[in-house]
C-alpha cells in the first residue's frame, strides 16, 4: 500500500547525511509527510559514527546529548517542516527498523556512506541492514561524496521482473510518481542466453525471449493498472540499470527487493551492487 506520510531520517551528524537533507526536505514537502529525524547511540561494544558529537559514556546520558544536539544541530532545512527529532539507544539498525515498524512509516530515507577508494564498493553495514529489514520502503542516497541529482526527482525508472511481487512495486511506483508529479518509465531485463549473441540462431532466440518478457510485462502492467512506458533489455543487471538511466535521464531508480524466484530472482543479491554503482538515489520496494 502507498502511505509515505511519514518519512524516517535517521541522522548522524555526518556529512553525507547533512548533504541528503533537501532530498528529505523535497519529499516532506511533496509528500505532506511528517519527518522523524532519528538518531542512535549504539551499544558500548559498537563505534558509534566518527561524526557524532558526543563523549563515550552512559548510554542514557548519551542520548541525553544526544537530544539536545539534535534541537540544535537540526538542519535549517527541515525547521519548517512537521517534524521531530528522537534519540535511541541500541544498535542502530535494529533501532531505526524497529522505529519504522513501531510508527508506521511509509520510507525511509538515508545515505550509503560510500566515500573512499575501497568504500566507494560497500554499501555501509546499517544501510545493509535497513534494505534488508525495513517495513517500508528504503530510499538511498547515491552512494559518492557528492549529491548532484535532483531533490524532487522528475524521472523515475522502475526495474521489475515478472514474478507476482511485481505488480504491487509497479502500483507503488505509479502513485510515487504522480504525487511527485514524476514521469514514469518501466525496465524489466532478460538475461542473455550466451555469449555468443552475434550468432543469427543465437541472436533470433534471444528476440524471441524479449519479445515474450514483453507480453508478460505489458499483463502485469495492465493487471496493475499502471500506463508507463516499457523497455525491455537484454544483459547483467546492475548495466544494464546504469545505462537506461544514462541514456533516459532518470534521476530515481525504484527497485523490488526480489523475494520470489523468477528472472529477476536474484535482484536482492544485484541491489547493493545497483546501489552502489547507481548514479542518482534509488527507492527499494
Amino acid at each position: 500500500m502507498f502511505d509515505t506520510r511519514h518519512i524516517v531520517f535517521p541522522f548522524d551528524f555526518s556529512a553525507q547525511g547533512r548533504k541528503i537533507v533537501p532530498f528529505v526536505r523535497a519529499h516532506a514537502l511533496q509528500l505532506r509527510a511528517h519527518v522523524s529525524v532519528v538518531s542512535v547511540v549504539p551499544p558500548p561494544f559498537m563505534h558509534a559514527p566518527p561524526d557524532m558529537p558526543i563523549a563515550p559514556g552512559d548510554p542514557a546520558v548519551m542520548a541525553a546529548q544526544l537530544r539536545i544536539l539534535l534541537a540544535k544541530e537540526l538542519p535549517k532545512e527541515l525547521a519548517d517542516l512537521d517534524h521531530e527529532t528522537v534519540a535511541l539507544n541500541g544498535d542502530p539498525a535494529y533501532k531505526i527498523v524497529e522505529y519504522a515498524r513501531e510508527h508506521h512509516a511509509g520510507m525511509i530515507m538515508m545515505p550509503t556512506h560510500g566515500t573512499g577508494l575501497f568504500r566507494a564498493t560497500l554499501i555501509g553495514s546499517v544501510a545493509s541492514k535497513v534494505l534488508h529489514d525495513a517495513p517500508c520502503p528504503v530510499w538511498t542516497a547515491v552512494h559518492a561524496e557528492e549529491q548532484h541529482a535532483n531533490p524532487q526527482p522528475t524521472n523515475l525508472l522502475c526495474a521489475v521482473d515478472d514474478t507476482p511481487e511485481a505488480t504491487g512495486i509497479l502500483q507503488w511506483a505509479h502513485q510515487y510518481a504522480i504525487k511527485m508529479g514524476a514521469i514514469l518509465r518501466i525496465l524489466h531485463i532478460v538475461p542473455p542466453i550466451s555469449d555468443w549473441l552475434g550468432l543469427p540462431s543465437e541472436r533470433d532466440l534471444q528476440e524471441e525471449l524479449r519479445a515474450a518478457a514483453r507480453e508478460k510485462i505489458s499483463a502485469l502492467l495492465r493487471q496493475a493498472a499502471v500506463h508507463a512506458p516499457l523497455t525491455v533489455a537484454v544483459g547483467r543487471v546492475t548495466e544494464v540499470i546504469q545505462e537506461e538511466v544514462r541514456q533516459g535521464g532518470e534521476d530515481l531508480i525504484i527497485l523490488g527487493k526480489g523475494a520470489s524466484q523468477g528472472a529477476f530472482a536474484h535482484l536482492r543479491s544485484h541491489l547493493y551492487s545497483v546501489i552502489a554503482a547507481s548514479p542518482c538515489p534509488v527507492v527499494t520496494v
